[in-house]
């Protein structure tokens, strides 16, 4: 348990470091600390599988980690960055905290309650951060990307969160009723 947690760890206490580095614009830094955390996600599954060190506690606490990662860099960016609206993320972080609400309340109510990603989640998980490091390459100027690229990706980020909130809605109803759990 110990090497998994550790990766899950590195990612929420490497976030207030982001946040700072994209405020100050320091585009090389803020690319590094994102690629670092991003890389952290694939580590702490992959030792958790391998070392079969699972717990409670990893199973609450990484789908955490990547929420306040994946937040609090989109919330950074939105600050800094004008060719990106600020609704489109705020309907991304509004969908992670829909689900992270919605989640301890399920897990309050049902302490057996377990809801395994899907694999729609995960693929969105990895194109948001692949999209974010692009952005934050991009004003590093370490690549070039057309902003408006990137405006499109954020967009169809925006629509996949969206699809993925209603196959999570629809997953945790049709587990409830059939469960009887309330």
């Amino acid at each position: 348990m110990i090497i998994p947690m550790f990766f899950t760890s590195a990612r929420i206490l490497v976030t207030p470091f982001l946040f700072q580095a994209i405020a100050l614009q320091l585009w090389n830094q803020a690319a590094l600390l994102f690629f670092l955390g991003a890389i952290t996600d694939f580590f702490d599954g992959f030792f958790a599988r391998y070392l079969k060190q699972t717990s409670l506690l990893g199973t609450i606490l990484d789908p955490i980690a990547d929420k306040v990662f994946l937040m609090g860099a989109l919330s950074a960016l939105g600050m800094h960055i004008s060719y990106i609206p600020l609704w489109m993320l705020w309907v991304m972080i509004g969908k992670e905290i829909v689900l992270m609400v919605g989640a301890g309340i399920l897990l309050y109510s049902m302490p057996a309650f377990r809801i395994i990603p899907t694999w729609h989640a995960k693929l969105l998980t990895a194109i948001e951060c692949g999209i974010i490091l692009m952005m934050l390459l991009h004003h590093a100027q370490f690549i070039v990307v057309w902003e408006s690229v990137l405006y499109w990706g954020i967009f169809g980020c925006m629509f996949a969160s969206l699809y993925v909130l209603v196959e999570y809605v629809f997953k945790i109803y049709f587990l409830v009723r059939d469960n009887n759990a309330f």
